[in-house]
C-alpha cells in the first residue's frame, strides 16, 4: 500500500547472522558488549540461507532476500523519507501540456526543427522527472508520457514526410508543363533557388502561330479543335524541353517560348533558333499526316528575337506568374507576324549569336508597329 524508497542494494544494509548470534551467546562480555552496539536497534528476522526461496527483484537487483523489503519499508516509515505518486488527475494535466506543446511546435516549426524541439522537450521532461524524484521524493509517469510523446513525434514526421512527396509531386507536375525536366528537378529541390524576384536578363523569344487556324476552326467541332491543338502544342512542347527552354503559356493556337530563363544559358540564342528549326520540320510531318486524312493543313509562323527584359515572378497577391516582359518580347511577336509561312524570322541581335551556326538569309527591312525605322531582319533555312 505504499511507494518504497529503497535503501539500495543487498551490501546498503547491515547484516548479523544467526551463528553470530550463537558464538556469543554463553559469553557474558560478549553479550553485553553485542547488545550495546546494537541495542535500541530494530532487527529483521528473515532466512537467507541456500536455497531460500523468499527472495524477489527489486530496482537494484535481481534477486534481493526479500526481508531486505521489510528493512527498507521500515527505513522509509523512520525517516519519513516518503515517495509520492502525482495522483492521476494533474499527471493528466501534465501529459496534456506535454501534448499541447508538441502541437504548438509542428505548427510553428519544419520538420527538422520540430524532431530537435521535441526530442528536446521529451528530454527535459525526463530530467525533469529525475530531478524531482531525487530532490523532492515526488514520482511522475515516465514510461507513458515518453513512449506517448515519442510516437506522436514519429507519426508527425512521417505525416510531414508523405506531404512534402506529395506537395513536390504537384509541384513537379505543375512545373512539368512549363520547364524542361532537368530544371524541374532543381525547382522540387529548391523552389525558391531559380524562382526569383523580377530582374533584367538578356533572353532569347520565341512566338509560333498557326495560319489561318480560326478560318479552318470553324468548320471543326470543339472536340476536333482540342485533339488537334493538344497534339500540335504537345509536339512543341517536346522540342521545346529538348533545348532547355521554358514555355510561358498557350496564346490560342499561339505558343509564347523564351530561352535563358531561369536556367541560364550562354547559348540561349542558339538553342533557341534549333528549337525553331525543328518544329518547323516536325510540323511539316505532322501536316503530311493530318492533310490525306481532312485534317487541318498545318503551317506555323516563327518569329525570334533576342534582348534585355524582366524576367521572374510578376502578378497579383492572388495570382502569380512566372514570365518577361519589355519592348524586346513585343518585338518577337511583331516578328512572328511579318514571318513566312513556314518559315522562321530572326532579329539583327539575334543574327548576331547564330550567323555562323545555322543557314540564314537577308530578308527586306520590315516596318513594325511601335518603331517607326524599319528593322533588319533574317530568315533560318530549314530546307524543304
Amino acid at each position: 500500500n505504499m511507494v518504497i524508497n529503497w535503501i539500495g542494494d543487498w551490501n546498503a544494509m547491515r547484516h548479523i547472522s544467526f551463528a553470530q548470534i550463537l558464538e556469543v551467546a554463553d559469553d557474558r562480555d560478549e553479550m553485553e558488549a553485542f547488545a550495546e552496539r546494537y541495542g535500541g536497534s530494530l532487527a529483521i528476522i528473515g532466512d537467507v540461507s541456500t536455497g531460500a526461496s523468499d527472495i524477489g527483484p527489486t530496482p537494484f537487483e535481481q534477486n534481493l532476500p526479500l526481508v531486505g523489503l521489510h528493512a527498507s519499508t521500515l527505513n522509509t516509515i523512520l525517516t519519513r523519507s516518503f515517495l509520492y505518486e502525482l495522483p492521476t488527475l494533474p499527471m493528466l494535466f501534465v501529459e496534456l501540456l506535454l501534448a499541447a506543446l508538441l502541437v504548438l511546435f509542428s505548427t510553428r516549426y519544419s520538420s527538422v526543427n520540430f524532431t530537435v524541439t521535441a526530442v528536446g522537450l521529451l528530454v527535459l521532461y525526463f530530467a525533469s522527472a529525475a530531478a524531482l524524484f531525487f530532490y523532492a521524493n515526488v514520482i511522475l509517469a515516465i514510461i507513458r508520457p515518453l513512449l506517448a510523446g515519442g510516437i506522436s513525434v514519429t507519426s508527425v514526421v512521417i505525416y510531414w514526410y508523405i506531404s512534402e512527396e506529395q506537395e513536390k509531386q504537384k509541384l513537379r507536375s505543375k512545373f512539368e508543363q512549363y520547364f524542361p525536366p532537368t530544371v524541374v528537378k532543381q525547382m522540387v529541390e529548391n523552389p525558391d533557388a531559380l524562382m526569383t524576384t523580377p530582374t533584367k536578363k538578356e533572353i532569347t523569344i520565341m512566338f509560333s502561330d498557326i495560319k489561318s487556324f480560326t478560318t479552318y476552326s470553324s468548320t471543326m467541332t470543339p472536340e476536333e479543335i482540342s485533339t488537334t491543338l493538344n497534339e500540335y502544342f504537345e509536339a512543341m512542347t517536346d522540342i521545346v524541353f529538348k533545348y532547355g527552354g521554358t514555355v510561358d503559356k498557350f496564346i490560342g493556337d499561339g505558343l509564347m517560348v523564351f530561352y535563358g530563363a531561369p536556367e541560364p544559358q550562354a547559348d540561349h540564342a542558339l538553342r533557341c533558333v534549333k528549337a525553331a528549326m525543328e518544329m518547323q520540320m516536325k510540323c511539316r510531318e505532322l501536316k503530311a499526316k493530318w492533310e490525306p486524312a481532312g485534317r487541318l493543313p498545318l503551317r506555323i509562323r516563327i518569329g525570334i528575337n533576342t534582348g534585355e527584359v524582366v524576367v521572374g515572378d510578376l502578378g497579383s497577391a492572388r495570382r502569380m506568374e512566372y514570365t518577361v516582359l519589355g519592348s524586346d518580347v513585343n518585338l518577337a511577336q511583331r516578328l512572328e507576324s511579318n514571318a513566312p509561312v513556314e518559315g522562321i524570322m530572326i532579329s539583327e541581335s539575334t543574327y548576331r549569336h547564330v550567323k555562323d551556326k545555322v543557314p540564314l538569309r537577308p530578308l527586306a527591312p520590315i516596318t513594325v508597329k511601335g518603331l517607326e525605322t524599319p528593322i533588319v531582319v533574317y530568315e533560318v533555312l530549314t530546307g524543304s
